[in-house]
């Protein structure tokens, strides 16, 4: 029982366990929006500290208040510029995204001649160039986007999120800025450098789709028409 009361004492094996459980959690946690399994981790991981191994640290907070209280300001003073700082971050991934998957179904579009009425090839190739839109596109555009969704991790996000969606994602990655930091800068140039090396290799992607489907495209756009 006694070893019990000590398993989580600061610097052992078991400390530094719980504190990667806690910590894959609450990053878990933080990627799918639910801020709840984020904050009930976060508060696990403190009361196993304290009370299974470092019972000493009530007794200083109480005899070191300044001390408390710098360290809760320094961590609001980091966390206040890192959600603003991860909101940024965000708000570029939806909009790049957002126009990716736009050149995408433009693309489809064109490869397919299935062109809606009013919009020429001329102006959807225009449109994905320049990502500059008429309103003939924009109106078949958002009919796709409210039908299918986003898709890709951003599914039926509204574009741009709204504020109060902001507010609360802003609230969470400064209240978390640890863990939502550190997964950012492990996480983001990671998936960068694969999406960039996979849209470089996307030439063998379609040529692959194009040799293996070659004998069912044709069947199904004919039993389309």
């Amino acid at each position: 029982m006694a070893e019990l009361l000590t398993i989580f004492v600061f610097g052992s094996i078991w400390f530094w366990g719980l504190v990667l459980v806690a910590s894959m959690l609450v990053i878990w946690a933080l990627e799918y929006e639910n801020w709840r399994w984020a904050g009930g981790a976060l508060l696990t991981l403190i009361a196993l500290i304290v009370l299974l191994g470092n019972l000493w640290i009530i007794p200083w907070l109480y005899h070191n208040p300044w001390w408390f209280a710098a360290i809760v300001a320094g961590y609001f003073a980091i966390g206040v510029p890192w959600g603003f700082v991860k909101c940024y971050l965000f708000l570029k991934e939806v909009a790049r995204s957002h126009w990716e998957q736009f050149e995408d179904w433009g693309r489809e579009l064109l490869e397919r001649q299935e062109l809606p009425p009013g919009i020429g090839r001329a102006d959807l190739e225009t449109a994905i160039k320049d990502r500059n839109m008429t309103t003939a596109i924009k109106i078949q555009w958002v009919k796709f986007v409210k039908r299918y969704g986003m898709g890709r991790g951003f599914e039926h996000r509204i574009v741009p999120p709204l504020d109060a969606e902001l507010h609360q994602m802003m609230v969470a990655w400064g209240s978390f800025w640890p863990w939502s930091a550190v997964w950012t800068i492990i996480n983001d140039p990671v998936r960068k450098a694969f999406s960039y090396i996979f849209d470089v290799l996307g030439g063998w992607r379609r040529a692959m789709v194009a040799r293996i489907f070659r004998d069912i495209t044709p069947n199904l756009e004919g039993e389309g028409e």
